[in-house]
């Protein structure tokens, strides 16, 4: 059987790097931008990112995108799989059907990706003994586009729940970087903005929110969305006191990452460190409940997946790394079926200087 050249300290710093080099654009500080326009490489694109101190609700944290042309196919297509889901459809008893439009989408989407250098080298990690591409192309498909069954959602995919969020009472899931920056209006053609921002969340501290704003590669936020594009009702908006996500990586590169994740679980490594900065990494699959047998009660489906900042590391090895400084303690008891640890109350106040959290510092739901 093929081994791996890559192991649980080093696989995701890889993929980080394959997908930089090919689809993935740099996150770069607004702080660091303003200071030298040369960080703004437009044939390699770039986010940049603006976790303001001083901020309000319309503050635009992903400030500026570009992504080139020759990268942009793979978020195109990925887009285009946002409208195949019914928000509420997670609590209906009803099974969410995949149409054969639908079919074609997600099938084109995975033939898109399947061949890039993050997705090779997750094949490699994940599935060296894969002897096929349809094999490797099944994999894809149930770990995170095949539906399942779960008690808190009747209808699930790791891919709708990650990439494009749920209404679970609040917002769950909702950990691509792209689809905010759509949501957030600068990225769509009407401009409409249906997201409100309340500030970075990394910690229980100034001190905390400000390392966790000095790494643009993530942002840990609390945020409310507009889902129902209903601005004068805010009764059914969709609100995410504590969420986060990577920033810069292509839809394949998350996907890359996440599958990688999937095999830690298994090994119970769930750290790693992504330029000199340490996450943790939380990720739960589960079985399709709707099936008897369940082929032995082997997960075979992503249920979310979304990195949690821990601090930035000593020097750079990835093996060893050390963080400083030491982080509180993250809720023990997150909720296993959809990754949202702890049911919140309705929207935050619209405070321009919120407090820092003092509960619930590092559980990204």
């Amino acid at each position: 059987m093929p081994s791996s050249p890559f192991d649980s300290k080093t696989i995701y710093q890889a993929i980080w790097n394959a997908d930089q080099q090919q689809n993935g654009v740099p996150a770069i500080l607004q702080s660091d931008a303003d200071v030298s326009t040369s960080l703004k490489d437009n044939s390699r694109g770039y986010v940049i990112v603006n976790e303001a101190e001083d901020f309000t609700k319309d503050t635009k944290v992903l400030s500026e995108v570009l992504i080139p042309e020759t990268k942009k196919k793979t978020y195109d297509l990925c887009e285009n799989l946002f409208n195949n889901y019914v928000l509420k459809s997670s609590r209906s008893e009803d099974t969410e059907t995949e149409t054969p439009e639908e079919t074609v989408e997600i099938n084109t989407f995975i033939t898109a990706i399947i061949d890039t250098e993050p997705m090779r080298i997750a094949r490699e990690y994940l599935a060296p003994d894969q002897s096929s591409d349809e094999e490797w192309f099944t994999t894809i498909r149930e770990m995170w586009f095949t539906t399942f069954a779960i008690p808190s959602a009747k209808n699930r995919s790791g891919f709708e729940h990650v990439f494009v969020g749920e209404d679970t009472g609040k917002l769950g899931g909702y950990h691509f970087w792209y689809k905010y920056y759509l949501d957030d209006g600068a990225g769509k053609i009407d401009g409409k903005d249906a997201m409100d921002y309340f500030g970075a969340k990394y910690g229980r501290s100034a001190a905390e929110n400000e390392e966790g704003r000095s790494v643009p590669e993530v942002i840990t936020l609390a945020h409310v969305w507009d889902a129902y594009g209903t601005p004068d009702d805010e009764g059914d908006d969709l609100n995410k006191r504590i969420g986060g996500f990577w920033v810069g990586c292509s839809p394949e590169g998350l996907i890359a990452l996440g599958m990688a994740r999937f095999k830690d679980e298994k090994s119970g490594s769930t750290r790693a460190v992504i330029n000199n900065a340490e996450y943790e990494l939380k990720l739960f699959s589960d079985v399709d409940r709707r099936k008897a047998s369940n082929e032995d009660k082997v997960a075979k489906h992503i249920n979310t997946f979304y990195p949690i900042f821990k601090g930035r590391v000593a020097g750079t090895d990835t093996g060893d790394a050390v963080v400083e400084p030491p982080k509180p303690p993250v809720d023990p008891n997150p909720e296993p079926d959809t990754g949202d640890a702890v049911v919140e109350p309705p929207k935050p106040p619209v405070d321009p200087n919120p407090e820092p959290e003092h509960q619930q510092c590092c559980n990204v739901q």
